[in-house]
C-alpha cells in the first residue's frame, strides 16, 4: 500500500471572494484492490470521476477548498480498505454550521470493480466498467462511457451512457430530472418497460413488439418494447423528461 497525504495552505488576498477559497488541501492515497471487488463512496460534496482502466490498484485523489481553516476542518474524508472492498465515506464535523467550501474527487478503479455512490452533491462521470453499478442521490447529471448492470436512482440531471451487453439484473432508472439518452449495441438482448415519463419517448429503429397502455393520459402510459430477443430487463420509470434508447 502507499499512501500520500499533502495538506497545503495558501492565502490570495485579505479578502478571500466566494468564488476563490485560499485554504486548499488534498489526499492522495493508492490502494490495492483485486478484480471484481467492492467500491463504496458514501458522500461527496462535489463531482465524482471514476477513471477504469486493467489495473490491480485504486488511486484516491480527493481536494478541497475553503474559505477558513475552519470550514476546511468542518469536512474530510475516511478510508476504509480491503484487498476486495475500498470504502469512502465523507465525515462532517456537526458542530458546523455554515460551511463555505467545495471539494473534488477522482478515482481511478479496476474496470471490473463494483461501484456504488451516493449523495454526490455534483455530477458524477464514470468510464467503462464491467461490474455493478449503483448511483443515487446525485445533484448533477450522469455519464458513463459503458456498462452492464445499473441502478440509477434519484438523479437530479440528465443521464447518458451506452450498453453493449447486459447481465445480471440488468438497468433499473427511477427518478430522473432530466433526459435519459441510452446507446445500445446490435448484440443487446432485452425487454424494456417504460413509465411516468412527462416527456417524449423515442426508440427509432430498435425495437419490436412495442406496445403501450393507458394512452388516455400520456403521463401515465406504459411502453413495453422488445430489443433483439428480450431478455435481460430495462426498467425506466419516474422520468422528467424525454428517454431516447437507440441502436449505435
Amino acid at each position: 500500500m502507499t499512501t500520500l497525504l499533502v495538506f497545503s495552505l495558501s492565502l490570495f488576498g485579505a479578502f478571500a471572494q466566494p468564488d476563490n477559497y485560499p485554504i486548499k488541501g488534498q489526499i492522495d492515497r493508492t490502494v490495492q484492490l483485486s478484480a471484481g471487488a467492492t467500491v463504496d463512496v458514501k458522500g461527496v460534496e462535489g463531482p465524482l470521476t471514476i477513471e477504469t482502466g486493467d489495473v490491480s490498484t485504486a488511486e484516491i485523489h480527493w481536494t478541497r477548498e475553503a474559505l477558513t481553516q475552519k470550514d476546511y476542518d468542518c469536512e474530510t474524508i475516511d478510508i476504509t480498505e480491503s484487498t476486495s472492498a475500498l470504502t469512502i465515506t465523507h465525515r462532517t464535523d456537526h458542530s458546523c454550521h455554515v460551511i463555505q467550501a467545495r471539494e473534488n474527487m477522482r478515482l481511478v478503479l479496476p474496470r471490473s470493480a463494483s461501484i456504488t455512490a451516493d449523495g454526490i452533491e455534483g455530477s458524477v462521470t464514470i468510464g467503462d466498467t464491467e461490474g455493478d453499478l449503483s448511483l443515487g442521490g446525485v445533484e448533477g447529471a450522469v455519464k458513463v462511457e459503458r456498462l452492464r448492470s445499473a441502478r440509477l436512482r434519484g438523479i437530479e440531471g440528465s443521464v447518458t451512457f451506452s450498453v453493449d451487453q447486459l447481465v445480471r439484473n440488468g438497468l433499473v432508472l427511477d427518478g430522473i430530472e432530466g433526459a435519459v439518452n441510452i446507446a445500445v449495441s446490435d448484440g443487446v438482448n432485452a425487454d424494456v418497460k417504460i413509465s411516468g415519463v412527462e416527456g417524449p419517448i423515442s426508440i427509432p429503429g430498435a425495437v419490436a413488439n412495442v406496445r403501450s397502455q393507458n394512452d388516455d393520459d400520456d403521463n401515465d402510459r406504459i411502453r413495453e418494447a422488445r430489443l433483439g430477443s428480450g431478455g435481460t430487463p430495462i426498467s425506466i420509470r419516474g422520468i422528467e423528461g424525454s428517454v431516447t434508447i437507440r441502436r449505435r
